[in-house]
């Protein structure tokens, strides 16, 4: 045996403790990419009354299309806990990829029935590099909560394997269904369970797999036929072939950071003109142009295909080989694309599936240690310790480091940037991430600079929650408060955009647009006083603006007193000779005034 003798409860606790250290310096980091949204603009998580909504399937603006009702419990309670404080928050991530360390030795040390490669595979996965994604990204920590429930189910279902009665089986299938509703990688479950069955169960086993599939058609019939949760996206060019094509060279970007995790991003390039967020950063003849032929997708059928054979071969022999081996791929299945995803790949749906490879590490290393044990070949002892001492001093600086690029936005999109620097999508983002940490800072700014990208895709929704959540965090942000004012605006709430304005009007009595467009609303309105009275204040704190002269002059017109309106359309045309709108006033005015 390769490790020290202390008790297995010291043991495990180093392995938490070195796990710990990794990813200690997450402490400090800040809220990046989706947190604003999840944390910051869903108003569902601000009240345990909201606590009904998330079991419907609550989401944050423009994340439809998912059903993750637990998920959406765990968010409230944090929410109660840690409110917009990123620290709090962090803690938990971290507290959650513990306990999924701390079952992933337990699961382990069953399929194994030995203690050395439960605490190796722990260690791997506790420092696997892939892993920080997962865990510095506090918006995916909590899907990782339902990877302890799967985690814990399986070893559940693994102490009932070997005798230990039914009643850690119901217990498998209650964690079986927590883990469904929280999280869909999960669904996997069923398979694994069939996996074990397969490769190291007996055929009588088949009659506890039955009920884990009830729970998963379960949790499909109401994410799909109950609530309507579908695709998040559509085949690219509407071709599941061309979608497939895509997937092999995600999948060989898979292998690749499973063994040689360098290199790492939110966003890879996976082929020339193709991203990991291929909607978003759509290359139509890139897509187009694929074939089976390609050098990478033959490279990833190639090593797929190989694998799966020798884990076919190996069955009856080698079963931890040949289970680490299907688990990888089953882990990837539910990320497949044959329900289209808004991503092709991302290294946080490794989670799971790297428990595999860790696992085949760990025995192979350790089976290779005992052989060199019983035979007394100093190398082949020597060997895998030199190995584990190696990957444990690599993942943990690979790690660390890694987890510096997730502690704001401009690091992060930095790191993308440098990782795919053709991508658009990495290239936005960074434009947002400058914005929200431009020189005025703080969360509140960070809020609603988000809200204006959103606004200026057309994501109406989101940039409203957004612009609100701004507007609680700081109520002197008065372009909060009128930005919201032109979206009630745009949605017909007049008296809603009245409010908003002059709000803004009572925090930043100077704001010229906010007074032009009160002006437009008092007009919609008919109040035609106060409309004249703020677009004349617009035009003294805005005189070169033609927009404003021709609402001034709308607004004469509306009170019918035309021979004051038409200087102002003059006046506005004078600005801007080719100001259609304007034009027409004028000749609506002129005609009206004769």
């Amino acid at each position: 045996m390769i490790m020290i003798r202390l008790d297995e409860r010291k043991k495990l606790i180093a392995v938490l403790f070195i796990t710990f250290l990794v990813y200690s310096n997450t402490l400090l980091n800040n809220f990046v990419w989706d947190d604003i949204i999840f944390i910051g603009g869903w108003d569902d998580i601000r009240s345990m009354t909201s606590i009904p909504n998330m079991l419907l399937g609550s989401n944050p603006p423009g994340h439809d299309g998912v059903y993750r009702p637990l998920r959406g419990v765990f968010y409230t309670i944090s929410f109660a806990l840690f409110g917009t404080k990123p620290l709090g928050y962090r803690m938990q991530a971290i507290a959650v990829h513990l306990a999924c360390t701390a079952a992933a030795y337990m699961l382990a040390k069953r399929l194994s029935k030995r203690e050395d490669i439960g605490l190796v595979t722990a260690l791997l996965f506790g420092l696997h590099p892939v892993h920080a994604e997962a865990i510095s990204f506090t918006t995916t920590s909590f899907d990782i909560i339902g990877v302890i429930f799967f985690f814990a189910s399986l070893t559940r279902y693994l102490d009932y394997a070997d005798g230990k009665g039914r009643a850690r089986l119901y217990e498998s299938y209650a964690l079986a269904g927590l883990a469904f509703f929280t999280y869909e990688m999960t669904l996997t479950l069923p398979a694994m369970v069939l996996l074990h069955i397969w490769v190291f169960g007996k055929r009588e086993d088949l009659k506890a797999w039955a009920p884990y599939m009830v729970l998963a058609f379960s949790y499909l019939a109401m994410r799909f036929l109950v609530f309507d949760v579908t695709a998040r996206a559509e085949y690219l060019e509407g071709s599941l072939s061309l979608t497939m094509l895509a997937m092999t060279k995600a999948l060989w970007k898979y292998l690749t950071l499973t063994v040689i995790p360098v290199g790492l991003s939110v966003n890879h390039s996976l082929g020339e003109g193709i991203h990991a967020f291929v909607h978003s950063d759509y290359n139509r003849d890139a897509i187009l142009a694929q074939a089976i032929t390609d050098t990478v997708t033959l490279f990833a059928l190639t090593v797929s295909l190989g694998l799966l054979t020798l884990a076919v071969a190996v069955r009856k022999r080698g079963g931890i080989a040949s289970f680490s081996i299907m688990w990888f791929f089953l882990g990837l299945a539910p990320v497949s694309n044959l329900i289209p995803q808004t991503a092709l790949m991302a290294e946080r749906y490794m989670y799971i599936s790297s428990f595999g490879f860790c696992l085949i590490v760990a025995w192979g290393a350790i089976k290779l240690y005992d052989w060199g044990t019983e035979r007394r070949v100093q190398p082949a002892r020597l060997l895998p310790i030199l190995l584990i001492v190696a990957l444990t001093i690599g993942y943990f600086g690979i790690t660390f480091t890694r987890n510096f690029d997730w502690h704001d936005s401009i690091s992060l999109w930095t790191s993308a940037i440098a990782a795919s620097p053709d991508s658009g999508y990495n290239r936005y983002n960074m434009g947002v991430a400058n914005r929200n940490f431009g020189p005025e800072g703080g969360s509140s700014y960070s809020h609603y600079n988000l809200g204006v990208a959103y606004r200026d895709t057309g994501d109406l929704k989101a940039a409203y929650a957004l612009f609100k959540r701004a507007a609680e965090l700081d109520g002197g942000n008065a372009e909060a408060y009128y930005n919201m004012g032109n979206i009630d605006f745009m949605r017909g709430d007049i008296d809603g955009a009245i409010d908003k304005y002059r709000y803004a009007l009572s925090v930043k009595p100077w704001h010229s647009r906010a007074h032009a467009n009160l002006c437009l609303a008092y007009t919609e309105r008919g109040m035609t006083d106060l409309s004249i009275a703020h677009c004349i204040r617009a035009t003294e704190l805005e005189p070169g603006t033609p927009q404003i002269w021709n609402n001034l002059g709308v607004a004469y017109l509306k009170a019918n007193r035309t021979e004051e309106a038409i200087p102002n359309f003059r006046r506005a045309l004078s600005l801007d000779p080719y100001y259609g709108v304007a034009e027409k006033n004028l000749i609506k005015a002129r005609t009206q005034h004769n």
